[in-house]
């Protein structure tokens, strides 16, 4: 899945209206929201262990280390989709590209087939089609990340500072580790982007995206106070 995923506040406390609630209430709200969304997706190992979702804010992650960003008011930080992501989608298409054409070749030369393998013929075709199609939308998709003094732009969306109540890196262990950078807007939306794609070898990119986020929120600061 790629992007981000919006959920509404109303499906956890539909009683209070957010425009009676403060901004700390809200983001109090959202944050038990997100914990328990989280929780949900652990998988059955991690539930039997009672181990907790692994959920941090930027801050924490960046520490007073954000002081070593250089970077101004004028500039940004731009993160693309890194070499490793692209190998591994372009590996994605061209593998399961070689086995569809394969898996075509064979069924043309079958000279009868039953219900049976006419159902698993459509089946295993499908997806392995599915495979290619998607990959090669996250190939065309170019995402991109970029952190500035205004807010947070993740491909034409931008999330001004004001409307961002939190940000938190979200990290999903499984067979391949997921990480995901989590805002808590103002509207009471969650956002989640995923991080992966901006992910290279022996490089974490949420601790650098933790470092420009608190960096930029900095600057901003201080430029609306002066």
């Amino acid at each position: 899945m790629c992007g981000y995923t919006a959920i509404r506040l109303a499906n956890i406390n539909s009683k209070i209206p957010n425009n009676t609630m403060t901004r700390e209430a809200l983001k109090e709200s959202l944050y038990r929201l997100l914990y328990e969304q989280e929780s949900a997706r652990q998988n059955i190992f991690s539930r039997i262990l009672r181990r907790q979702p692994s959920i941090r804010s930027t801050a924490d992650i960046a520490g007073e280390d954000y002081e070593a960003v250089r970077a101004d008011v004028n500039t940004s930080k731009l993160f693309l989709q890194t070499s490793t992501f692209r190998i591994n989608l372009i590996l994605g298409i061209i593998i399961p590209g070689l086995l569809f054409s394969f898996f075509l070749f064979q069924l043309f030369r079958e000279d009868h087939l039953d219900g049976t393998g006419i159902v698993l013929a459509c089946l295993t075709g499908s997806l392995l089609l599915f495979i290619i199609l998607d990959n090669l939308k996250e190939l065309f998709s170019n995402t991109r990340l970029e952190i500035k003094v205004t807010g947070i732009m993740h491909n034409e969306r931008m999330y001004s500072w004001e409307n961002i109540l939190d940000t938190y890196i979200v990290i999903r262990r499984g067979r391949v580790v997921k990480y995901l950078l989590v805002l808590l807007l103002e509207d009471g939306k969650i956002v989640r982007i995923r991080l992966n794609e901006f992910h290279a070898v022996q490089y974490n990119p949420a601790l650098d995206i933790s470092y420009y986020i608190e960096h930029y929120k900095r600057l901003r600061n201080r430029t609306v106070l002066t």
